[in-house]
């Protein structure tokens, strides 16, 4: 039996970043995230930023494309919200 359970907003978006920041920092050519409407509105914002240099969206996950410049990241993401002090 599968278990289900829900992640709230703010676990998304850490979750989402250090998945990103991981996959940058090992120089992968690709990773998988889950797939939520908030992760593809992000995902879209960093693409038209030029961040990315794709993203497709299967079934259950979204696939994204890193861009590096000779072999480096194009650029890093952080968290700036704290517990006491939420900035989105």
């Amino acid at each position: 039996m599968k278990r289900k359970f829900t992640l709230n907003f703010n676990y998304l978006i850490a979750d989402f970043i250090a998945r990103l920041n991981i996959g940058l920092l090992r120089k992968l050519r690709f990773i998988r995230i889950v797939k939520t409407k908030l992760n593809i509105r992000l995902l879209r914002i960093l693409y038209q930023n030029g961040f990315l240099r794709t993203f497709r969206i299967e079934l259950n996950f979204i696939a994204v494309y890193f861009k590096f410049y000779k072999s480096q990241p194009v650029g890093k993401l952080s968290i700036i919200s704290r517990p006491g002090k939420r900035c989105y």
